[in-house]
């Protein structure tokens, strides 16, 4: 997907000084036809989600890939600007399908929690690598032929990715016959229902934070993707060392990719998203200052490169942490409008800032203002969440969760049963520090087992296909009567509830005794009190 990805995002601006100067375009009219682009991928992202839930992936993929091709087909044959803003509608609702949404539901379906940052990177690396390959390639045949030709041969590019998605697209490794991969304790649906619904999701305010944090992702890096290479070539570098800068960002994108995908699985989100800033904010300065120095220029293109990754790679881990994955394929939807926009503010804002003071300084300077301005909305947006569920724990705990039952339910992730077992055996083992002795059956740990029987009333009915609700059973309804055998340490101590390790009859008998002596030391302990002082203790018990 990386031709898709890098045509519609990392490209467009290599078109601008070409096309605006053979047929006579402004800048901002000519930059218009990307807003548009993105405005019409809005429209998809409203339907992606369902689409995508009702109909087959590939399928699907196929289809709007045959359209998005038929798009830049158009652009070469455009005359008028009216020309390329038909065709950036059919561009912009296809990119949709074909892209992020679509790469994001599948990578949540094969990877669990414990990969899916690294298996992000490794997949959104395609727009780097189609980048990388594409800029110096485009700006040659722009700059010797004809811009025309560029946009034709986009589309043949897309035309022979159809095989490769008829080959190699599944939604889901069952399919294939095989296995969920980086799940929680390598159990591969223990995140399979976890999260809110779209309606859920919708109504909260974290949700419409989050929007405004991915319209200022995509809108700080996609300035330079659509103004890197006029603002280059406005400094005086010749066209084919512009597109060799952009190369070099396309190619840094790659490796920060693949970076920020790992930090993330390893540090977490919070931390990755604000240490690619920090990188972003000096490649933005290293950028205003090439003016004068025009070797600081490889060194921003480095590092804008770099954390070019920002939008591409969080967006869908951020909606995951955030939403959880019961409707993620919504929801991710619905949040990529706010990555649209980005966009298509992006590209409108750099060409604004040209056309009115006649350089790109002034938004880049603009640019790190909104960097400092986003990082905040993001923190923001998780304390939100945090401070929301701590709300409802406290309520519940002091005896009202019957009137905040919807508050939970609409603010909450659901927990599936088999998580709360789980949470009961290696999640208490962990938090003791012995879960390298006990709380699973693995080899070099302590055989603690519990036989229970199915077939008691608190345990049945008993579902095993195509659902299971064993967990909800074992959770919610078994009283610990359903147990028949018992191993500890690889000791049986019960076996078909015949206690092996002690009397359980002269326990009885003996407990018995001991009980019966007590009551009898205690009627004559209080055959010694005065009357009155009984009475007062009879009095006391009445009362409290």
């Amino acid at each position: 997907m990386g031709v898709a990805f890098a045509a519609t995002i990392n490209l467009p601006g290599l078109f601008t000084t070409y096309v605006t100067e053979d047929l006579g375009f402004g800048r901002t009219a000519f930059t218009t036809h990307i807003t548009i682009c993105t405005l019409s991928s809005i429209v998809a992202a409203l339907i992606v989600g369902k689409v995508f839930q009702k109909y087959d992936v590939k399928k699907t993929m196929i289809l709007f890939v045959i359209l998005m091709a038929l798009g830049f087909a158009g652009y070469s044959i455009s005359t008028t600007i009216w020309h390329f803003y038909i065709c950036s509608i059919v561009v912009g609702f296809s990119c949709i399908f074909v892209t992020s949404v679509p790469i994001s539901i599948l990578i949540t379906n094969w990877f669990g929690p414990k990969l899916r940052g690294k298996a992000m990177g490794i997949a959104m690396t395609g727009s780097g690598i189609g980048a990388m390959i594409l800029n110096p390639t485009l700006n040659y045949i722009n700059s010797i032929y004809s811009w025309k030709l560029s946009y034709i041969l986009i589309s043949i590019l897309l035309v022979l990715l159809i095989p490769m998605i008829a080959k190699t697209i599944r939604r889901s490794p069952e399919e294939c016959g095989l296995e969920k991969k980086g799940a929680i304790d390598d159990i591969s649906n223990e995140d399979a229902l976890v999260g809110l619904t779209a309606r859920q999701a919708l109504g909260s305010v974290m949700f419409w934070l989050m929007m405004i944090v991915f319209l200022m992702f995509s809108l700080t890096t996609s300035i330079f993707n659509i103004s890197g290479t006029p603002y280059f070539i406005d400094l005086g570098f010749a066209p084919v060392k512009a597109g060799t800068m952009m190369a070099i960002a396309s190619f840094t994108l790659i490796l920060g990719k693949l970076i920020l995908g790992a930090a993330c699985d390893k540090w977490g989100v919070i931390k990755s998203v604000v240490g690619t800033i920090v990188v972003l904010i000096i490649g933005q300065i290293l950028l205003i200052l090439t003016s004068s120095i025009n070797a600081l220029g490889f060194i921003a293109a480095i590092l804008i490169g770099l954390g070019g990754a920002l939008g591409t790679i969080t967006m869908p881990l951020i909606t995951g942490e955030l939403f959880g994955n019961k409707d993620f394929g919504v929801l991710f939807g619905y949040a990529s409008i706010g990555g649209a926009l980005g966009i298509g503010l992006g590209a409108m804002f750099g060409a604004v800032a040209f056309d009115i003071s006649g350089s790109y300084i002034p938004a880049w300077i603009i640019n790190i203002a909104l960097m400092a301005v986003m990082t905040f909305i993001m923190f923001l947006a998780y304390r939100l969440k945090t401070v929301t569920y701590q709300k409802i724990i406290t309520a519940s705990k002091s005896g009202h969760l019957s009137a905040n039952v919807d508050a939970f339910n609409n603010q909450v992730p659901n927990v599936p049963m088999s998580q709360i077992l789980r949470m009961h055996t290696v999640g208490s083992a962990k938090v003791i520090g012995m879960d390298d002795q006990i709380g699973s059956l693995e080899s070099g740990k302590k055989a603690d087992v519990i036989v229970i029987d199915p077939n008691t009333i608190n345990m049945t009915p008993v579902l095993i296909n195509p659902l299971t609700n064993v967990p909800q059973n074992i959770v919610s309804t078994a009283t610990g009567n359903e147990v028949e055998t018992v191993i500890i340490d690889g000791q049986i101590v019960m076996e078909d509830r015949n206690v092996k390790t002690a009397n359980e009859k002269q326990i009885i008998k003996e407990t018995q005794i001991a009980a019966q002596e007590a009551a009898e030391d205690a009627a004559a302990y209080y055959e010694k009190l005065p009357e009155s002082e009984v009475l007062e203790r009879q009095k006391w018990f009445e009362e409290k």
